[in-house]
Formats: C-alpha cells, structure tokens, sequence
C-alpha cells in the first residue's frame, strides 16, 4: 500500500512538473528590439509557428506593461497564439513621448521581418491610452485591417474625415466612462460609411471594471479577431 503511494505521489508531481514545464513553453516569447533615430523599443513576439499567420499588435495603457500588467500582457498574446495568431506585445514606453506613434508604425514595419507572417491581415488591440494611440495610427496606416478599442478615447482633432479611413472596428466601453463617447462617435460614423462596427457595452460601469468582466469582454475581443482572420 505504500508502495502505490508512493509512486502516486510520484506520478502527481511529475504531472504537475510537464504541466508547469508545458505552460512555460507556451508563454514564451521571442524578444527583439526596434532600432530607430535614436530609440530601442523591446518587442515580445508570441508565434504559433503556423505558415501565413494573422498578426496582432497589442497596445498597453497607461499603467504599462511590466510587473504585475506583464503576466496579464502574456495572457492577452498567448490566448491570441492559441487562435493560430502572431501576437506582438510592443513596450512602446521604451520611446520617447513624442515617438509613441511612430513606434507602432516601426512595429508594423518589423512584421516583414517574421517569415510566417500574413501582412494581408494586420490588427491592432489597444486598450485605454493604448487604445486612443490605436486608433489615431490605424485611420493612417491602411495596413491595419482590423481594430479593437478597449476604454480608448478620441485623439484630438479627430474628425469623421479620418474616421472614413479606419477598418472594421470593435470598441468597448462603460457608461460611466468618458470613453463611451469614443464609441457612440465611431458608431454614428460607420453608420454614415455602411462600414461594419461592432460594441460592447458595459453598462453602469466606469473605466475600471470586475475583474470577471474584464476577463468576459476580453474573450469577446479574441473571438473576434480569431473570427474576422480565419
């Protein structure tokens, strides 16, 4: 009887370790550097290895993307990487301010870079600041073809002219947010275009929501991307 136990006992950490071992691998990340003027942006580039994959380039807020914001910026890229999807996590606060655009449009510019990328189907996911950077970068790039805007807000002077420019778009937002204005605009916009918009409404919330509707809408986000690139 012990004997069993034992090798029970065995068994179950051994399982538990591949488990570990196993998760580790598929968060992984390879890391590269954007060298430009006189910046160095880290990349974290998470790679389903698939031939012809879509690319995402996912766009932190302001809180940034290291320490506790890092694990949940792992997730993000490899629930995206378990669609079949390129997932890049730019570290855009390496740059300086006034370079943050230029940032992305250098990160779009890297995707040639990666053998197994599909540069016909390009999104962005940006989320608060990150998502208002999203937006102003995608009505200038016709690259981008997909877009996702979590409690981003307008940049400013943003008008309907650059509006017309944008790809199909999803955006979240609380009522209680300031940036449920960002979404009603851009609703009525793409109405006037005939241009497919899709929302998410969380009603009587803020900015900040439960962590159980944070992680909710973000399964939403990536059955949308993983359904518009198939």
């Amino acid at each position: 009887m012990y004997k069993l136990k034992k090798i029970f006992i065995t068994f179950t950490v051994t399982l538990l370790a591949c488990t570990v071992l196993s998760q580790s691998k598929i968060l992984s990340a390879e890391v590269d550097f954007l060298k430009y003027d006189n910046e160095r942006v880290q990349l974290d580039i998470y790679n389903p290895g698939k031939s012809y994959c879509p690319v995402v380039i996912l766009i932190h807020g302001a809180a940034g993307i290291e320490g506790d914001r890092a694990i949940r910026y792992k997730r993000f890229a490899t629930d995206l990487m378990k669609k079949g999807i390129i997932a890049i996590n730019v570290h855009y606060f390496d740059s300086s301010k006034r370079s943050w655009l230029k940032t992305i449009a250098k990160t779009i510019d890297y995707i040639k870079n990666i053998h197994n990328a599909n540069p016909r189907k390009i999104g962005l996911i940006g989320y608060s600041l990150g998502g208002t950077i999203a937006l102003k970068v995608a009505s200038l790039d016709n690259r981008i073809k997909l877009l996702v805007i979590n409690s981003g807000y307008m940049p400013r002077n943003f008008t309907k002219k650059d509006a017309v420019n944008l790809p199909e778009t999803y955006v979240l937002a609380g009522t209680k947010d300031n940036a449920i204005n960002t979404l009603y605009q851009l609703q009525r916009w793409f109405k006037e275009f005939n241009k497919p918009f899709t929302a998410k409404i969380n009603k009587g919330y803020g900015h900040s929501i439960p962590l159980a509707m944070f992680w909710d809408n973000w399964e939403t986000i990536v059955s949308f991307v993983a359904d518009r690139f198939r």
